[in-house]
């Protein structure tokens, strides 16, 4: 938090949130704040809410389909915005996966392979804290073309990019290209 706090010292009025915590220090009412789409806007009623606290933008959640991201869209009184690519993390756990114990931690970031029932999956190991992702990234690129939105956002935050690989992904979802291999999670689910 002195971070955040420092930045608003600064005079950063800008912001995404990404939780409920991020919304009691980063007032809706005071600063120009947008939800990240882990707070989850799955309805009319949340996009209502967010309105409501002053929330300037929504962000559809990640988990959502195509079918209620497109009734939300046209229903919403906020600008809206779509991930269309994005390392999801599939879980946070303040559990460490490394093996040894605590006194002779080396501490620094750490990934690892994990394999489950044919499945390759990354954890990110920072000391005393695990985040577990798919291998593939979540790419909507080739299915945003159809789902008109007021911006479309790509992530690169969590996993390590080199700047050239970073560029020709983002290069080929600015022309609605998909990045494979890649999940659409349940963007097509009805």
């Amino acid at each position: 938090m002195p971070h955040v706090q420092k930045l608003l010292k600064l005079g950063f009025i800008k912001w995404e949130v990404a939780n409920y915590w991020g919304l009691q220090i980063i007032s809706p009412a005071k600063y120009d704040v947008s939800l990240a789409p882990f707070i989850y806007i799955l309805n009319t009623e949340a996009v209502l809410m967010a309105q409501k606290i002053g929330v300037k933008r929504i962000s559809f959640a990640l988990e959502d389909s195509q079918e209620n991201i497109q009734n939300l869209q046209v229903l919403s009184p906020l600008p809206t915005s779509l991930v269309i690519y994005q390392d999801i993390p599939l879980f946070t756990s303040a559990v460490c996966i490394r093996k040894n114990d605590c006194q002779n931690c080396t501490g620094g970031i750490k990934w690892f392979n994990l394999k489950k029932d044919g499945h390759t999956f990354e954890a990110l190991s920072v000391p005393c804290q695990t985040m577990l992702f798919d291998k593939m990234p979540l790419c909507l690129a080739l299915e945003a073309k159809h789902v008109p939105t007021s911006y479309y956002q790509m992530d690169f935050c969590f996993k390590p990019y080199t700047p050239e690989s970073l560029k020709a992904t983002a290069e080929k979802l600015m022309r609605f290209e998909d990045v494979r291999p890649s999940l659409t999670g349940n963007f097509k689910k009805t």
